[in-house]
C-alpha cells in the first residue's frame, strides 16, 4: 500500500501543481505515508467493519 500511496501522491500533486519539483514531489511523498502510521486502529476498524 505505501508504494501505491506514494505513486499515486507524486503523479497527483506533480499534475495539480504542473511541476516536478524534487522537493513538492518528496513532500507529497511523505504526505502520502501519514495516514499509514496508525495502523493499529486502522487494522481494529477495518476488522470491526467486516466481522460478520
Amino acid at each position: 500500500m505505501a508504494l501505491t500511496h506514494s505513486a499515486i501522491a507524486a503523479a497527483s500533486v506533480s499534475f495539480a501543481l504542473g511541476e516536478v519539483s524534487p522537493l513538492v514531489t518528496g513532500l507529497a511523498i511523505i504526505g502520502s505515508q501519514l495516514p499509514d502510521l496508525d495502523t493499529s486502529t486502522s487494522l481494529n476498524r477495518t476488522r470491526r467493519i467486516y466481522r460478520y
